[in-house]
């Protein structure tokens, strides 16, 4: 952690299962490091997603590709070829669940409310209206704690 007390900007902070890897925004893009801060390498461009986190238990980040795609898919560290799970609406943050058959999304442009997404099949529900989201305060860990259906 050392790496970010130096006033370095970062933002969607996320460890691997293992406890081994961090994935992070920076200002200018997506980097990883081990949990040390050692290793810090940033990651080319036409491997970042928009917004990612780990994908179950494996070492696979799995994330909503940049505008204007409009997908979720994961890809390996040093991947540069991504695996699309589905295509749809925008998603915009998604989550998977612990044992990375689920992954929960919202949406963005326009904002749909919260898509539950197979990950096996690449199908999916809404699974919130946008409505009923207005009024959440909750983040990444309660969408992860809402698709821990396995």
């Amino acid at each position: 952690m050392a790496t970010f007390a130096h006033g370095y900007p970062h933002n969607h902070l996320t460890v691997n299962y293992h406890g081994t890897i961090l994935a992070f925004n920076g200002q200018d893009g997506e980097y990883t490091c081990g949990i040390g801060g050692e290793n810090l390498r940033k990651i080319p461009r036409e491997q970042q997603f928009a917004h990612c986190m780990w994908h179950g238990q494996t070492d696979l980040r799995q994330g909503t590709l940049l505008p204007p795609g409009h997908a979720i898919a994961t890809a390996g560290v040093d991947e540069i070829e991504k695996t699309t799970i589905c295509n749809g609406p925008y998603f915009w943050h998604s989550a998977s669940s612990r044992d990375g058959k689920w992954i929960i999304s919202d949406t963005n442009w326009p904002d749909q409310g919260l898509m539950l997404i197979h990950a096996t099949s690449g199908r999916y529900i809404y699974y919130v209206g946008q409505a009923q989201i207005k009024n959440w305060t909750s983040g990444y860990d309660t969408l992860a704690s809402l698709v821990q259906l396995g």
